[in-house]
């Protein structure tokens, strides 16, 4: 036999593993039969109607595609990822009808079982995507993987190195050029998402690939060089927490693989290093682009290993130095200013969440959010917990966590570190699991099929034997339960302590610092009351400072661009002032309105709306003005601050104050303005737009990102005046729909994964619409008073007599739950209330 025709050799663990050979006999039927060192065979199992290898070329395929369709995150993408995965699972599993693999499917399957029994409950079947899809993907990737043979598992492994490497390789060149989604704009930094919504993920997935790799031959210059675009990727995602789960994954790779790939580890770190520079714009362009590609073809290059007197140190040198340059690179970025990471307890705050979520129903589970149909755009599935296991318990209840446990028993006791292949692969899953920890990577079905895949390498071959229970004692437990047993008591002890820290947090509404979510209102027809009259006081903004209340409107009948009343208690209010007595040059006089005002460093800043003179057709634009104090008088800067003339305008500007202070402006781009101006942009589709704001409120940073576009029959096609509240670990953007002058104007909310989207509104009704009240609110801002969070609107009061219809301030008390916000029953003996 040749050698070409040999399969991949199994690189021991040490010299005395059991696998030390593998050698492939073709029978007149094409099938292999492959031979253990000590004389053991593995009898190779009757074609089912397709062979084993063609379904482990469907998983891999799938995988790819599902990342293409970033991540299967969106609900119709995750429906195909489900369809393919319920077949491939069944083949499988009449393909190896062993007891492990029984376990495993009665496990995964009654847990993914449960997940669409709890969204059937909630009247929502949708709502099991995507986290169902991930069970089922994962089991149908783990049962395909698992029935290959030795030969076919190198092959399977290969391509999940591939697809790990090619994915970051995008990711790369996506902060280089700038290209969105294959990378994404976090606080002006840059960060490698690839196609798999955000970053986290994509370094979960160069994680497993790195990992993974390391039992492939890392003398194959593509194999060192898949490595170094996997170091390059990684540090490009910023992403700090998955260091972690690497660290635990690495634990188990065997030493001498890591001093082995020292040499395309280090080129990936400097290939790192180019990306960070770009990604923090100090090198952009050509430059980086050489750099990285120069890294990566030098990482290809072959690197003796020493000798043996030398290893020792080389190998301290070596870990040290990698272990080093990694959390300097990730940690502390080199230069610019690094993507946000929380000032406070984010992670114990989600904790909390899921503590409140778990007490409301402790057996069953509050059950999966609802999501928008398969039929329809859905921008991100609305979650709140960023740990799978946490999410399990809270949406499954008791139920969810005992299959969870039954379900990573399962595998876990299927686990085999008796040759290289397995134990990389083994240290690929513990990654896996850990990143599950530390973000939601099961809700996108791409990720549990690599997941399934590593689990599959990472078990034992279907009529070996051997595995956790074999004789060899050196490199497996006693007992099969020994991994089983791990699991179970490691995942007890996370959970358990996640819940213990957010019991103790008493978190749970805004930012997760409120107290118990209030009852919700008795009088949802009339949810509010009217704390400013007039015949047009519109698109009202109110802060309290210092004890008194500023509320700011828009210049409606008042003959004043930005109309200020201050008081004590709302509804008590000095007569109006003028707090930007002298528009910029460029605005023209009588349409100024949505004014907003934060406290920014070196004093306030006032954004508002003019229109653009010497401009046809007719266009507004955001300007900016500046004070020492809210009452005014604010400065205007000589330029627009936001003016997108290629959508017609931008209106309404919104700063939102995320946590530790950083500031984001959201803002509506003005596509529907003059709809009988005929154009290719005519009566188009609006968006609502975020982007960094620098700490002294007078710079943008970065680039604009599309968060949010109309996405409802009611909404029609105009989605405008954003506000963005944070509660449960979600961001729930506030906005009103349709036109300003229907009744089917209404104020909406949607989920954002973050400040910079996506965001999605599931719900085919306004969260507020026409009501004994008025028509037509909208034009909402929020308000935050003793620890209780308000709505601001305005309704057409339709049946006053007036020549202008009025449009008075009204107030309503809004509280929150996992799922979302409602209306709420006001304070008794409340000011605000």
């Amino acid at each position: 036999m040749s050698q070409r025709s040999q399969a991949p050799h199994a690189q021991p663990v040490d010299d005395d593993s059991t696998v030390t050979s593998l050698i492939m006999t073709l029978t007149g039927e094409h099938r292999a039969v492959e031979v253990l060192s000590d004389g053991a065979s593995i009898k190779p199992k009757q074609p089912l109607g397709i062979g084993a290898a063609t379904l482990g070329a469907i998983v891999v395929g799938a995988t790819a595609a599902a990342i293409y369709q970033q991540g299967a995150f969106f609900p119709r993408d995750a429906f195909g990822v489900a369809v393919i995965s319920v077949p491939l699972a069944v083949i499988a599993l009449l393909r190896n009808r062993d007891r492990p693999a029984v376990a495993v499917s009665l496990t995964v399957g009654g847990l993914a079982t449960w997940w669409f029994v709890r969204a059937e409950l909630e009247r929502s079947p949708i709502a099991f995507l995507p986290l169902g899809a991930s069970f089922l993907a994962f089991l149908a990737a783990f049962l395909t993987i698992r029935s290959l043979g030795l030969r076919d598992r190198y092959r399977a492994a290969s391509a999940v190195v591939a697809i790990g490497a090619v994915t970051a390789a995008l990711g790369v060149v996506g902060v280089l050029g700038r290209w969105h989604p294959l990378a994404q704009q976090l606080g002006g930094f840059w960060q490698v998402s690839t196609l798999l919504t955000y970053p986290a993920a994509a370094a979960v997935l160069v994680i497993v690939s790195l990992l993974m790799a390391t039992a492939l031959d890392l003398h194959a210059p593509w194999v060192r060089a898949a490595m170094c675009m996997c170091i390059a990727g990684l540090v490009g995602t910023q992403s700090h927490w998955e260091l972690l789960a690497l660290a635990c994954g690495a634990l188990v790779v065997p030493p001498r693989r890591w001093l082995d790939a020292v040499w395309p580890l280090s080129m990936g770190l400097l290939a790192g290093l180019f990306v960070v520079l770009s990604e923090a714009g100090r090198w952009q362009g050509w430059p980086s682009l050489l750099g990285v590609a120069a890294a990566t073809g030098a990482s290809a290059l072959h690197w003796e290993r020493p000798r043996r007197a030398n290893v020792r140190r080389l190998t301290a040198v070596g870990v040290v130095a990698v272990a080093a340059c990694t959390v300097f690179l990730t940690v502390h970025p080199l230069v610019g200013r690094g993507p946000r990471q929380a000032a406070d307890q984010s992670q114990t705050l989600a904790w909390s969440g899921s503590a409140d979520a778990w007490r409301t129903s402790a057996v069953t589970g509050v059950g999966p959010p609802r999501v928008g149909s398969t039929a329809g755009a859905v921008a991100a599935y609305p979650g709140f917990v960023p740990d799978v296991y946490l999410t399990i318990t809270s949406e499954g209840g008791l139920i969810g966590t005992l299959l969870l446990l039954a379900s990573g028993a399962a595998v876990a006791a299927t686990v085999r570190r008796r040759d290289l292949l397995s134990t990389c692969a083994a240290s690929a899953l513990v990654a896996f699991a850990v990143a599950a920890i530390i973000d939601f990577d099961w809700q996108l079905p791409a990720m549990a099929l690599v997941g399934g895949c590593v689990a599959g390498l990472a078990s034992s071959v279907p009529g070996l034997g051997g595995g956790p229970g074999s004789s060899d004692k050196r490199r497996s437990w006693r007992h099969p339960g020994g991994w089983a047993l791990v699991f179970v008591i490691v995942m007890v002890v996370v959970v358990a302590t996640q819940l213990v820290v957010g019991w103790q947090q008493g978190a749970g509404g805004v930012a997760g610092v409120r107290g118990a979510p209030p009852a919700p209102t008795a009088t949802p027809e009339e949810p509010g009351r009217i704390i400013l009259t007039g015949p047009d006081p519109t698109d009202p903004y109110m802060l309290k400072f210092e004890g008194r209340y500023y509320l700011y409107t828009s210049e409606g009948t008042s003959f004043m661009s930005v109309p200020l009343r201050i008081g004590t208690r709302l509804g008590q209010w000095s007569e109006p002032v003028n707090v930007l007595p002298h528009l910029p040059h460029w605005a023209g006089g009588g349409l100024t309105w949505a004014p907003d005002v934060h406290r920014v460093a070196g004093g306030w800043a006032l954004y508002f709306t003019a229109y653009l003179k010497g401009v046809t057709p007719f266009t507004h634009c955001i300007g900016s003005a500046f004070s020492s104090s809210p009452a005014g008088p604010f400065v205007p800067t000589d330029h627009p601050f936001i003016c997108q003339l290629d959508h017609r305008g931008s209106i309404d500007a919104r700063v939102f104050v995320e946590t530790g202070n950083h500031l984001v402006m959201l803002w509506k781009s003005e596509d529907n303005a003059n709809p009988d101006y005929p154009g290719p942009d005519q009566d188009g589709y609006t968006g609502i737009y975020a982007q960094a704001l620098s700490a002294d409120g007078r710079t943008l940073l970065g680039r604009p990102v599309k968060i949010f576009g109309p996405s409802q029959a009611w909404e029609g096609t105009i989605v405008e005046a954003p506000d963005m509240l944070e509660a449960w670990g979600t961001y729930w953007l506030f906005f009103s729909g349709n036109w300003y002058n229907s009744p089917s104007y209404g104020i909406g909310v949607a989920a954002c994964q973050s400040p910079f989207g996506p965001c999605s509104d599931p719900e085919p009704t306004p969260f507020l619409g026409s009501n004994h009240q008025g028509a037509g609110p909208g034009e909402e801002s929020t308000f935050e008073d003793g620890g209780n969070d308000y709505l601001l609107y305005n309704p057409f009061r339709a049946n006053d007599p007036e020549p202008v219809i009025p449009r008075p301030v009204m107030i309503t008390r809004i509280g929150f739950t996992p799922k979302g916000p409602y209306l709420a029953a006001p304070v008794q003996g409340s000011n605000a209330s």
